[in-house]
């Protein structure tokens, strides 16, 4: 409580209640998050950072309570689960959002718009990405994320979900739909959870995103996407490494008569409204969201029934998550997608 009381009074300028955040922070012992579903009047909102295995139980009770739902990623076992809960955030009038950090950056809006821009890259129909890092042993043996009573979706969830949401973000922009989805290449451990997984996902006009997730190499965090006559590069997609943020664009020709190639790149750097830390434009993004239904405006409303961009590329963000699972329950077949 000391702790609590002097961070308090060091931040008193940007806390409006601190009697209230001071209720709202202390919670502890084995009933904990029913006390604090249960407490009336004291917070209006909760993050729910559990295994995936819990999602739903935890998330119904806090919708059941009044409550609106940030939910980390993956947000369910299954698309059905996403949906389910999804429905009961509809009725219960709050607002259910994934905890996808990246989308909210203004860089990654900068990104968008510029791979949307013919001008820019040409016609982009195909999408490559990696999200990859390198667990130890412990990892293997003690992570949640290898377990099959905890996150059973593996590497798939927990790092493929960055890369389907990121070829959703381009595809959408330009009207596609994915269609269908495949794990090429796979590696599991003995609980069935995924540990290494290379991914192909197709989208109507033709248009391909390919990624390869896994806990078993290097840190790599990359997404090109690829036109008829230049490609865009973020080597930092998820991850910001700097302060100025920016992406590449690069130019490669061959000159028949020579047998010589040319390659150019530079890069695009964004404004400093688009470099504001994604996590707190994703907090601000969902804040904003959910007092705009409590409030009772039009654009609450229609959040809180489904409609906004946004629960949709996260439903379609599951469905290919769900896809993918399958496939490789079914020794990489094809899945096809109706979303």
């Amino acid at each position: 409580e000391a702790f609590v009381d002097n961070w308090m009074a060091t931040r008193s300028d940007v806390v409006p209640n601190v009697d209230q955040l001071r209720k709202a922070m202390l919670y502890g012992g084995d009933d904990a998050y029913d006390r604090l579903m249960n407490s009336k009047n004291v917070i209006d909102a909760v993050y729910i950072p559990l295994p995936t295995k819990l999602h739903e139980e935890w998330a119904i009770k806090a919708l059941d309570a009044g409550l609106h739902v940030l939910l980390e990623k993956p947000v369910a076992l299954t698309e059905r689960s996403y949906e389910d809960m999804l429905r009961k955030a509809a009725e219960s009038h709050k607002f259910l959002m994934d905890g996808t950090m990246f989308v909210h950056s203004g860089r990654i809006q900068h990104f968008l718009k510029y791979c949307s821009d013919k001008d820019n890259l040409g016609a982009v129909d195909r999408i490559s990405a990696d999200f990859t890092f390198c667990g130890d042993a412990s990892f293997f043996l003690n992570d949640i994320r290898t377990k099959a009573d905890g996150d059973p979706l593996g590497c798939v969830g927990d790092l493929g979900w960055y890369c389907v949401r990121m070829g959703l973000l381009v595809f959408e922009s330009m009207g596609s739909k994915p269609i269908s989805a495949q794990a090429t290449q796979y590696k599991t451990n003995e609980e069935g959870v995924p540990l290494e997984v290379q991914c192909l996902v197709r989208f109507t006009d033709d248009r391909t995103l390919s990624f390869h997730c896994s806990f078993k190499h290097n840190f790599r965090q990359r997404v090109e996407a690829v036109g008829t006559s230049r490609s865009a590069v973020l080597t930092d997609f998820v991850l910001p490494r700097d302060k100025n943020p920016s992406f590449q664009v690069h130019e490669s020709k061959y000159h028949d008569i020579l047998e010589m190639s040319t390659h150019n790149a530079h890069e695009v750097a964004c404004s400093e409204a688009d470099i504001q830390a994604q996590e707190v434009c994703m907090w601000r993004k969902f804040c904003d969201i959910a007092l705009a239904i409590d409030c009772g405006s039009s654009d609450g409303r229609r959040i809180d029934h489904g409609a906004d961009a946004a629960t949709r590329t996260s439903q379609r963000t599951m469905a290919v998550i769900a896809a993918l699972m399958e496939s490789i329950e079914q020794e990489g077949a094809v899945i096809k997608l109706t979303v």
